[in-house]
């Protein structure tokens, strides 16, 4: 029956079915750093290289156990002592590494401000990083940062779409009316656009 060929063929498997699930795993893994995939609104991320690094790992363990069975077959202690040695220096290096990674994804002001240090003129990253002013209360100062997206994209519908709540949110009714007029002008098809209009002209009358 077919149950039993199945089991068979799980049990054990031929070198071409092998071959081609050893081919397929591959794919896999770098598939989300080929761009012919796109997950999320990133192109480039840090967690693209989580899966494709599992090969990786599994060859340094694989090194690491090499040596150390080869010490126990030469009955070498300098081989072990050179292979752990090696070992704990590198785990201590990739730590040391790590550590300032771990504090610039700390939070969204951690992540946008390295941003900025390092592409000042990134429309996204003072998107964002408007978008964690406003967050914090600080919307004057977010306004600023709309502006500058604006400055180098003018037909930015989330730089006035944003500016326009944070100037709502400092009573600039007016500014903030002038705001999404401007947006409408670019996307008069703006649902939330239109709805922070309404609200505005409802508290004015």
């Amino acid at each position: 029956s077919l149950a039993p060929a199945l089991a068979g063929v799980m049990r054990s498997p031929s070198p071409a079915t092998m071959r081609h699930g050893q081919e397929i795993l591959a794919a896999a893994a770098i598939a989300p750093v080929l761009r012919f995939v796109q997950v999320g609104g990133m192109t480039v991320a840090d967690r693209y290289m989580y899966f494709p690094s599992v090969g990786l790992c599994l060859l340094v363990g694989f090194i690491v156990q090499f040596f150390l069975e080869r010490s126990d077959r030469r009955k070498s202690p300098l081989i072990r002592r050179t292979t752990i040695a090696v070992s704990c220096a590198t785990a201590i290096i990739l730590i040391a590494l790590t550590i300032p990674q771990i504090m610039i994804w700390k939070n969204s002001r951690s992540l946008w401000t390295h941003t900025l240090k390092h592409q000042p003129d990134s429309s996204e990253a003072l998107l964002n990083f408007g978008l964690v002013l406003d967050g914090e209360g600080r919307y004057a100062d977010a306004v600023r940062y709309f502006d500058s997206v604006l400055e180098l994209d003018p037909n930015s519908v989330n730089a006035r779409y944003n500016k326009g709540i944070s100037l709502t949110r400092q009573k600039k009714l007016d500014d903030a009316m002038a705001t999404y007029t401007e947006l409408f002008a670019i996307d008069d098809n703006h649902a939330s656009a239109h709805y922070n209009m309404a609200n505005i002209l409802a508290h004015l009358d």
